[in-house]
């Protein structure tokens, strides 16, 4: 666990070791089930064969106290190895962390070049691609500078038809004035004509009327001398 990866006895720095420490370990619990074992209070006196002497349960208390003690002692260098060892391990284990850091940053350095690459290729294509549209503008450029010339050419001749179309046009409107003239009086003359023929046709009427009236008095007359005729 002090590693960070627990039952992977041979995956990083120190894998073999982690094998060795565990089974340190194991003889360390081993011991200490020996020491509860040994450290039991002593089986009551009741309990004893009877002829068992107080000296003898000395004599065994003493040397299960010994073997007690000299376990004590195993375990106790045990432990001392052991922690030395895990001292150990924690330095390689930092120091394997260090190292995968560093290939992580080595794997994200490769990343990133491996993108810087793919960004240049991009780069020299839309590159290429720019230059080939830049030549197809220039010579679009061209071809639009030939067609002003043309069309300015064309502007010329039209501004001198169009010259020529004013003059006319000035031409015109002096003979359109005239005529504006002649059919003003034209029109004046008419207007007097019809003045004239509404004139003409009042005296008519007033002649019809008055012949009307001088029929009347013929027919009158005429009835009136038939009758003193008769």
């Amino acid at each position: 666990r002090c590693l960070g990866h627990p039952g992977r006895s041979g995956s990083g720095p120190g894998g073999g070791e982690l094998a060795s420490w565990t089974r340190t370990l194991t003889d360390c619990a081993d011991s200490t089930r020996s020491l509860l074992t040994a450290a039991r209070p002593v089986t009551p006196y009741s309990t004893r064969p009877i002829g068992q002497s107080r000296s003898q349960q000395c004599s065994e208390l003493m040397k299960r106290l010994q073997s007690v003690e000299a376990e004590l002692a195993k375990a106790g260098e045990k432990s001392d190895r052991l922690q030395r060892r895990v001292e150990d391990l924690e330095g390689e284990r930092a120091d394997w962390n260090e190292s995968r850091l560093a290939a992580k940053e080595i794997s994200r350095a490769d990343r990133m070049l491996s993108s810087y690459a793919s960004a240049e290729n991009d780069l020299q294509t839309a590159n290429s691609r720019l230059a080939g549209e830049r030549d197809d503008a220039a010579k679009r450029v061209e071809s639009l500078e030939v067609e002003l010339a043309e069309a300015r050419a064309q502007l010329v001749a039209m501004e001198g038809v169009m010259t020529q179309l004013g003059e006319a046009s000035r031409a015109a409107g002096d003979e359109k004035i005239k005529a504006k003239s002649k059919i003003s009086e034209h029109e004046s003359l008419l207007a007097q004509a019809e003045t004239q023929q509404q004139q003409h046709e009042a005296e008519q009427e007033q002649l019809q009327a008055e012949k009307e009236d001088l029929c009347q008095q013929l027919r009158a007359l005429d009835a009136q001398l038939k009758k003193k005729q008769r």
